[in-house]
């Protein structure tokens, strides 16, 4: 079969309908489709896809939540092609009203204590008054998140609610209960061909037989990601064998973790030559050996350094090194 692929159709314009509190020169900067103009020839977002205008459609209903419009509903988009090829893409909007936070309050279970989390009515009147925006509920969260941890309060839980009122306010409740009592039954390592497993468990906040908690395994994982010795990081969390067990499946993928670089010169002095090899992850341990040299006519200088981000497993960094000038 011979199958004729056609020309490729390009965008010629973008425009909105229902935009009336946001212009629509601020919405096209906001979606990732482009008009094909002349100096955009090296972008893809000129060319239509279903792909694209998926991702335009979150990008706005995204932009006008974080605006205050809670209610806000990309209706439809559409596109009208004509002979030559060109696209004319259409998005039609109902924005919806816009809120304002009204009211921010915490629902803590009478199985916890209350006070615990009284310093957060300060940061609360910060965002009273101010347009609603999930991002705003999110910041929030993750403050409740940093109280639940520096307590060490295992098991517990938050959710949120949104109630909107007739005055366009949107009243927020933070609810914070006892969850149910999971324990980590046992957490696996997958992926690790070259990386000691102990690198990788070191960095882990959970250990088995410990209370599962998601942000302690959230954290986990984004400290195994700032050690840059992995290319992804990702973990599964399953059913353990009884109902209050979880097993984690921490799985990684490994990445070259050596550097080497080397530079010559001339000046009025003379030749210089220097020549640098780092390598992240000397033999699998997760520890850093550096080694740096530059020589010209008359001087020879150079250092070796190795550093242990995690000594002995006790979360502190031990550093040696040793140079020549």
């Amino acid at each position: 079969f011979e199958i004729d692929r056609g020309e490729k159709t390009k965008i010629d314009s973008i425009n909105f309908i229902g935009n009336n509190k946001v212009s629509s020169r601020r919405l096209r900067d906001v979606i990732a489709s482009e008009e094909g103009k002349f100096w955009k020839v090296l972008s893809r977002n000129t060319v239509l896809s279903q792909n694209l205008i998926n991702l335009d459609r979150r990008l706005l209903a995204n932009y006008y939540k974080a605006q205050g419009f809670y209610d806000i509903k990309i209706k439809s988009n559409f596109a009208e092609i004509n002979q030559e090829g060109i696209v004319n893409l259409t998005y039609s909007i109902d924005e919806g009203k816009r809120y304002i936070i009204n009211k921010i309050s915490t629902n803590v279970a009478q199985t916890i204590d209350k006070k615990i989390f009284l310093p957060l009515n300060d940061i609360y009147n910060k965002y009273i008054g101010e347009y609603y925006s999930p991002f705003k509920i999110k910041k929030l969260l993750d403050e409740i998140d940093v109280i639940i941890d520096d307590n060490n309060l295992q098991f517990v839980e938050h959710n949120v609610q949104e109630i909107i009122d007739s005055e366009d306010n949107i009243n927020v409740i933070f609810n914070i209960y006892e969850g149910e009592k999971v324990l980590v039954e046992r957490i696996n390592v997958i992926g690790n061909n070259v990386t000691d497993e102990n690198v990788i468990r070191g960095e882990l906040l959970l250990d088995e037989g410990d209370p599962y908690s998601k942000l302690s395994l959230d954290k986990s994982i984004s400290e195994l990601k700032d050690r840059r010795i992995f290319k992804t990081v990702k973990y599964d969390l399953k059913s353990g064998s009884k109902n209050n067990l979880k097993v984690i499946d921490i799985l990684v993928e490994e990445q070259p973790t050596g550097e080497i670089s080397a530079g010559a010169g001339v000046g009025t002095n003379g030749g210089t030559f220097a020549f640098n090899i780092k390598e992240n992850n000397w033999a699998g341990t997760g520890k850093t050996l550096g080694f740096d040299i530059e020589i010209d006519q008359e001087s020879l200088a150079g250092t070796f350094s190795y550093v242990d981000p995690n000594y002995n497993f006790l979360g502190n960094s031990l550093a040696y090194s040793l140079s020549s000038e």
